[in-house]
Formats: C-alpha cells, sequence, structure tokens
C-alpha cells in the first residue's frame, strides 16, 4: 500500500500547471519622443494585445492599487533633455516617475503583467527583478551613455502572483522617466482534476472495499 501512495503523490504533482515569462521589448536611439520611437511603440503595441484586462497608472491622478518606494519621484518637468532624463509618455499628460537608482513597484492584488515606457535610459545594465516562487531578473535592453533614448519593456508571466518588481536603473545610477505602467492582474484559473485522480480514487476505493471483505 505504501508504494501505491507513493507512485500515486509523484503522479499527481507530474500535473501541475507551469508558467514562464514572454518578454516584449522595443528601444529607440536618441529618441526624446514617442514618435520618434517605433520600435518601443510597437512593442507596447504587441504587449497590450497580449492581455484580456489591464490597469494603466500614467501620474496624472491616483495611483489605485500601485505604490512604489523610496527614490521614486513624480514631477512633471524634465530634469534634462528628454532622451537623456526622461519625459511623460501619456497623451495630453505631463507627469512621470523619476527613478535615479533603484526603486519597487507594488501590487496591492497579484499582477501576472507588467509593461511600462522606460525613458531616458542611458545604460546597458537595468534590470526588473520579480518573485514568485522562483526569482526572475530580465535585463532592459542596453542603452548607450552619449545617446539616451526610449524603451518599452514589459512581459506577461500568466499564472503567476506577482506583488512586487524591484526596477534597478544600472551601476552608478541613471534619471529615467517611467510611465503607463500597465500592468494585468492574475486570473489563474483553478488547478484541472488530473485525470488520472478519478481513477486513482476508484483504485483506492476498490482496495478499501476488499480490505474490508477480507
Amino acid at each position: 500500500m505504501k508504494r501505491i501512495l507513493l507512485g500515486s503523490v509523484g503522479t499527481i504533482a507530474l500535473c501541475l500547471p507551469v508558467h514562464a515569462a514572454v518578454v516584449y521589448s522595443g528601444f529607440d536611439s536618441g529618441a526624446g519622443s514617442l514618435a520618434a520611437a517605433p520600435n518601443a511603440t510597437a512593442a507596447a503595441a504587441s504587449f497590450a494585445a497580449a492581455l484580456t484586462s489591464s490597469t494603466v497608472v500614467d501620474f496624472e491622478g491616483s495611483l489605485g492599487d500601485f505604490s512604489f518606494t523610496a527614490d521614486g519621484l513624480v514631477r512633471n518637468s524634465q530634469r534634462c533633455a528628454a532622451e537623456l532624463c526622461g519625459y511623460n509618455t501619456t497623451s495630453g499628460g505631463s507627469y512621470f516617475l523619476e527613478v535615479t537608482y533603484n526603486t519597487t513597484f507594488n501590487f496591492a492584488s497579484p499582477i501576472e503583467a507588467f509593461g511600462a515606457y522606460f525613458t531616458g535610459v542611458q545604460r546597458a545594465d537595468a534590470t526588473l527583478t520579480y518573485t514568485d516562487g522562483t526569482t526572475t531578473t530580465v535585463t532592459l535592453p542596453a542603452a548607450e551613455i552619449s545617446f539616451g533614448g526610449t524603451t518599452f519593456f514589459g512581459f506577461t508571466d500568466f499564472g503567476a502572483s506577482i506583488v512586487s518588481i524591484d526596477y534597478f536603473t544600472g551601476a552608478g545610477g541613471d534619471f529615467v522617466g517611467v510611465d503607463d505602467i500597465t500592468y494585468q492582474v492574475s486570473q489563474a484559473p483553478a488547478v484541472p482534476l488530473p485525470a488520472t485522480l478519478p481513477l486513482l480514487a476508484a483504485g483506492f476505493g476498490a482496495l478499501a472495499i476488499a480490505r474490508r471483505k477480507t
């Protein structure tokens, strides 16, 4: 009986769902506006098309269920040239989040997809890190200090439950504008009943009846 139970547990464990991140990324060197950033806007459109529902944080008003930690600063003026220090990407808006070294994006409800514009990016080692059972770190497209530019970077990890994402601008820091953060709240489906489970249950029932008869 012990051998049967161990084998059954192993079968059930192998039926658990597995999910993996899909990245959407576009970078335009030297771009100081979305009009000059076709790669970034195309990546943003592809990311949006992959979502079934979404929430956008544009920093023009309430942040809703989204928050961020220190080193992030909401501002409505550029520190220097847009392609080097970041800018607002919301149509008709003026505000954006400036990050110099690192900040953490927090979500009151777990999410499974995240994307945003990162503008004024000048480094090649900026990363986003999140944890959902295991830690995942993704690197943003490499940029050049002399030119800066505009990036859209996003990922979907359907089935995940992510409550925070750490953003690191790169060694030494970098003035980066983050705007139009778009996320999808987790819609993880219930784990489907493994096809073998009813058979196992029937088998256990038959064994129990046989034991009572003996």
